[in-house]
């Protein structure tokens, strides 16, 4: 139809054809206030590929996109805590947002992105395990859950008609599942009341719980086996060198000195 034809030729409310550096800039910028620099630097690749193939099949001129100066911001090396996670957890509980807490309890135990945890259904878990598909990537990964987890898991079993396709987690105060802005709002609203850092944040409950994997002692395929990523070479950006890894790898260097050498 002519109205779908000119939905694809905005961005905004600003035409392709006339989409300029000095719009792509603004754009940047406005990403930059209203969301991360990780998710602004994300758009902005995404958008510059879709200009620049546009430009290969000779369907546009020029990519506005190419000339903005992009901020890559570090990666991040944040890590919750065991104890973080249960105050988070018990805060959300006493301010009557156990919902938050569950994903968050999602997230860490179970190595996944909060987008993932907060979209599980219940034909995703049964009898203490969790089998689902990951959005960003398409990986299936089936995983138990830990004590805690399980237990909470319980709670909602019994309090829940269990539709195989209702979500698992919802916002109390709506009965509706959460979107991502307002799971980042009220995950952010508990972390102040909980008196926990401001450089923690919910994203970051992922790699701390891989990071956790790998102070236990798991291999890299045992880690890849909860988190879902395919490559080795991946994990590494998951889990982080630690004190504790660090001993365990001079305890296992001494006892091979010791049966080697005597």
């Amino acid at each position: 139809s002519s109205n779908m034809r000119k939905a694809k030729s905005l961005i905004g409310d600003r035409p392709v054809s006339g989409f300029n550096g000095a719009d792509a800039e603004a754009l940047y910028k406005q990403l930059l206030s209203q969301t991360s620099e990780h998710h602004a630097l994300g758009v902005m690749k995404v958008l510059s590929r879709t200009f620049a193939n546009a430009i290969r099949l000779e369907l546009i001129k020029r990519n506005p996109f190419s000339t903005v100066e992009i901020t890559v911001p570090p990666a991040r090396t944040i890590k919750w805590t065991d104890a973080d996670v249960r105050t988070f957890v018990a805060t959300a509980d006493a301010h009557g947002i156990g919902s938050i807490g569950t994903i968050a309890l999602m997230a860490y135990e179970l190595c996944q992105r909060p987008v993932d945890c907060r979209d599980m259904r219940w034909r995703n878990y049964k009898d203490g395990r969790f089998s689902f598909t990951q959005t960003k990537t398409g990986t299936a990964v089936w995983i138990p859950a830990l004590q805690t987890l399980q237990q909470r898991m319980e709670q909602l079993v019994a309090s829940s008609n269990q539709d195989p396709d209702a979500h698992i987690i919802i916002y109390e105060r709506t009965g509706e599942p959460y979107s991502d802005r307002l799971l980042r709002k009220k995950a952010d609203q508990i972390r102040k009341l909980a008196g926990l850092s401001d450089d923690l944040k919910i994203s970051d409950l992922r790699r701390s719980g891989a990071s956790t994997l790998g102070d236990s002692g798991c291999t890299e395929d045992e880690i890849r086996a909860i988190t879902g990523h395919r490559s080795r070479q991946v994990i590494s950006t998951y889990v982080l060198p630690s004190t504790t890894m660090a001993e365990r790898a001079q305890q296992k260097r001494a006892t091979y000195s010791e049966v080697a050498h005597g």
